[in-house]
């Protein structure tokens, strides 16, 4: 192919290259849904993919096979036995987390004719048309069965009577459920199935009318990916892409929490586009007017992926979970929390190790998960502790401020708990974090209670005590609070928050674990004694947060003191500089690039002078005995 000396279309380029290099990361082609109007039915087979294709599913794959895969391959065996089999599922999970794949995947399975029945396209302007399309599409459906008929966010268009968009929401909710009717007549009269999958990211907004007995009556929760699953999805997904030595799949998917499967394929994605953009930065792309072709298979250059290419492809992907409400746990580790040695052996203990050796504490007679209460004064490392946690035993990690979920509507703070602790079950194992438990539980009965904390209260003791029957690897509740006194009794009694850790105000030797762990990626000069510092009685009664803060004063008065120099002290070279560029800021870089910088004692004694104990001494009193 001509190559000529014009500029090149990197943008051009990165799309054309990118789209080639990408199509290899889709894995197994579902095959392109024929192209048609609404009210035209979709109606195919599914024959390049199944459940065997699909990866990451360990946890629901025995679900599928039991709930729609068996009644319709051992139907005579149903039959045999006298017993109908159940015909309606619901797919739920956040978005991009797999529903539509898996569904198809079954029908694939199967090889039975697929209904796919997007929800908004079973919406029409005149009434009366999308109740009898719904009767097409079943009607059709049970004419070639065995078969699947499959909608597809289902919330659209069946959503509970408080939410429903108008009348035609209960029209067609009422339809569906003849439909499901009329299904099981035709297994009684002629033994045939249908199944019909839903799927949908928000269950709770649906019609309960739909979640009875004979109608959707099994559901099956997609969860969001553990750091494992992750690990092997991106694994699928690279097979046919060139990677380097230097790419650790484990590192990427420890980094990831919260991503479904949706989000590492776009990851994938984005790291193609990132190693483009590295080569073109680097002029190891051709330079012409036209880009290559993929069947200029010679003149193609070749690109693999990198590390680094994945570490910025991060920075431009946001995970699903954390736009469907979820906080994504920073990479926060034991080693960056200074001391607290009795409190990680705890949370080590009880939360940890069930979530790595699920089977060890079953063989003890430990069935369930456990709650922990952090307390103790402000600044002391309960939240730290419990994204720390929540980072050690690979979990996913949810966070709540306690007045982030009152609502002064009726009934709307009780609604936020139900649907808080349902995400945290469909994204199990998971670390449920309440900050400032105090304001979302008081004590019932007391001054500070009225009728709407009293609501709240008993819906967090009615669902963590629906946590008694969950497994041990399911959800873990973590609190925290400055003042335990003032929770509700019934909340710290076994089963529930029933352990209790006091986070006290650091000691001296304290003090000093921690001002190593703050400090260890700081410029510190050589005559800076940090056990000496520790000792300083001024520093008594400092909190983590404090101490953290007195190392960020000292480098603010470092650089202070940089700037406030007199740029005269320095060589005729940085005088040049600043005549010839007239820039101040140019002038300091040359200045500090000549200089050696660092924290040095006397900017720690300044910062002393300024920083005070945030912790009042009569605030801390019964706390740190």
């Amino acid at each position: 192919m001509a190559r000529h000396g014009s500029s090149f279309d990197s943008e051009k380029f990165e799309a054309e290259d990118s789209k080639r290099i990408n199509a290899e990361f889709e894995g197994p082609s579902t095959g392109p849904e024929p192209s048609r109007t609404q009210g035209e039915i979709n109606e195919h087979l599914v024959r390049d993919t199944s459940l065997d294709d699909l990866v990451g599913i360990e946890s629901i794959r025995s679900s599928l096979q039991e709930l729609i895969v068996y009644p319709v391959r051992f139907a005579d065996i149903y039959a045999s036995l006298g017993t109908e089999p159940s015909t309606g599922v619901i797919l739920h999970g956040v978005p991009g987390s797999g529903k539509t794949t898996i569904a198809r995947a079954v029908a694939g399975t199967l090889q039975v004719p697929f209904f796919h029945v997007p929800a908004p396209e079973i919406i029409f302007g005149i009434a009366g048309e999308s109740e009898a399309f719904i009767r097409k599409v079943f009607a059709k459906a049970m004419e070639v069965a065995p078969s699947i008929v499959f909608i597809d966010d289902i919330d659209i268009i069946a959503s509970k009577s408080d939410h429903a968009q108008g009348d035609i929401n209960r029209r067609i909710v009422s339809q569906l459920v003849s439909c499901l009717d009329d299904i099981h007549t035709l297994w009684r009269t002629r033994r045939l199935v249908v199944q019909v999958i839903a799927a949908t990211s928000r269950l709770e907004s649906l019609d309960s009318t739909l979640r009875r007995t004979g109608r959707f009556d099994r559901e099956i929760a997609l969860r969001i990916p553990t750091r494992e699953c992750r690990e092997t999805i991106l694994r699928r997904l690279a097979r046919h892409a060139k990677v380097t030595d230097d790419v650790d799949y484990k590192e990427i998917a420890m980094r990831t929490p919260g991503y479904v499967c949706s989000d590492l394929l776009g990851l994938m994605k984005e790291a193609t586009v990132a190693a483009i953009r590295r080569m073109h930065k680097h002029n190891e792309l051709p330079h012409g007017e036209s880009s290559p072709t993929i069947s200029d298979e010679s003149s193609t250059p070749s690109c693999s992926l990198e590390k680094a290419d994945f570490f910025a492809a991060m920075e431009r992907i946001q995970p699903s979970a954390l736009r469907e409400g979820f906080t994504i746990a920073p990479n926060v580790t034991w080693s960056d929390i200074g001391a607290l040695h009795d409190t990680k052996k705890e949370l080590f203990l009880s939360i940890v190790l069930p979530i790595r050796y699920p089977s060890l504490y079953k063989h003890y007679g430990i069935h369930q998960s456990m709650g922990v209460l952090l307390h103790g004064p402000p600044g002391c490392g309960k939240t730290l502790l419990a994204k720390a946690v929540a980072n050690e035993a690979g979990a996913n990690f949810i966070s709540i401020k306690g007045p982030e979920i009152l609502n002064k509507y009726v009934g709307e703070s009780e609604k936020s708990i139900r649907t808080l602790f349902s995400r945290a079950r469909a994204s199990a194992p998971c670390v449920l974090f309440f900050d400032e438990l105090d304001a979302l539980a008081p004590s019932r009965g007391s001054s500070s209670a009225n009728s709407s904390s009293e609501r709240v209260v008993n819906q967090l003791l009615t669902e963590m005590d629906g946590m008694d029957e969950r497994d041990i690897t399911g959800v873990y509740v973590v609190a925290a609070t400055n003042r335990p006194d003032l929770i509700d009794p019934a909340l710290k009694r076994p089963g529930r928050l029933d352990k209790c850790l006091m986070i006290s105000l650091p000691s001296a030797q304290q003090r000093c674990e921690i001002m190593q762990t703050i400090s260890r990626k700081l410029p510190l000069a050589d005559d800076i004694n940090l056990q000496r510092l520790a000792d300083d009685n001024r520093l008594d009664g400092f909190s983590g947060a404090d101490l953290a803060s007195l190392f960020r004063e000292a480098g603010l008065v470092a650089v202070q003191n940089e700037l406030s120099l007199d740029l005269s002290t320095y060589d005729e070279r940085i005088h040049e500089h600043i005549a010839k560029e007239n820039n101040l800021s140019a002038s300091i870089d040359v200045c500090l690039a000549v200089k050696e910088r660092k924290i040095a004692d006397a900017h720690m004694e300044v910062a002393i002078s300024k920083i005070h104990r945030s912790v009042a001494s009569d605030a801390t009193g019964s706390e740190t005995q």
